[in-house]
């Protein structure tokens, strides 16, 4: 496979305060050492990835930078309003109907009953 077939994923970690030289150092002797990791660019407090997800994860790739004491601050709040929207529904219907299945039978059989 060439490299022009291959997909890479860019992603953009932020982590809590500045990343010092030493530091910097540390982290990028890491993240030399990871298979799948093609560039990476660790400035202030970011740090900016590309990477073959078919070898390393993300996770993988987080778990790494924070085993050498730097946290990520989590990207949560970026979700965008369809996400989110998925997200709300998914809670409303386990809180109203539980992790079950829905059967439409089971449905009926519950309205029927209400009505009684």
């Amino acid at each position: 496979m060439s490299e022009n077939e291959i997909n890479f994923t860019f992603k953009e970690l932020e982590v809590e305060g500045l990343i010092l030289q030493q530091k910097e150092n540390e982290i990028a002797r890491v993240l030399s050492k990871l298979d799948g990791i093609k560039t990476f660019d660790i400035s202030d407090n970011k740090i900016k990835l590309s990477f073959i997800s078919d070898i390393v994860s993300i996770n993988i790739i987080k778990e790494e930078i924070e085993k050498n004491g730097l946290k990520i601050i989590s990207n949560k709040k970026k979700l965008n309003p369809f996400t989110r929207l998925i997200n709300r529904l998914i809670k409303s219907n386990e809180k109203n109907f539980g992790s079950k299945t829905l059967d439409c039978c089971n449905l009926n059989k519950k309205n029927v009953n209400k009505k009684s």
